[in-house]
């Protein structure tokens, strides 16, 4: 069997070929990714509560959050989030 013969497909220097556009810096994300760590039992009691009350468990977790930042400090999820 024979090799195919190389092609070159380059048609002239490199400083006559167009360069690419530099990619943007992504800005920095307003929302971070936290991990919570809970026993099983109190797992499987937050999926059911998500799951009767139709949302998903973040928005529970988000919830108890921002009640519980509102007791102690006297703003909540939303204010806090505008002040940066």
């Amino acid at each position: 069997m024979t090799k195919r013969p190389k092609i070159k497909l380059s048609t002239g220097s490199r400083a006559e070929q167009p360069v690419a556009p530099a990619i943007p810096e992504k800005p920095k994300a307003e929302i971070v990714r936290a991990s919570v760590y809970f026993p099983r039992a109190v797992h499987k009691a937050l999926r059911k509560l998500a799951a009767e009350r139709g949302n998903h468990q973040h928005d529970l977790i988000k919830e108890w959050i921002d009640a519980g930042l509102r007791e102690s400090i006297g703003k909540g999820w939303q204010e806090l989030a505008t002040e940066e």
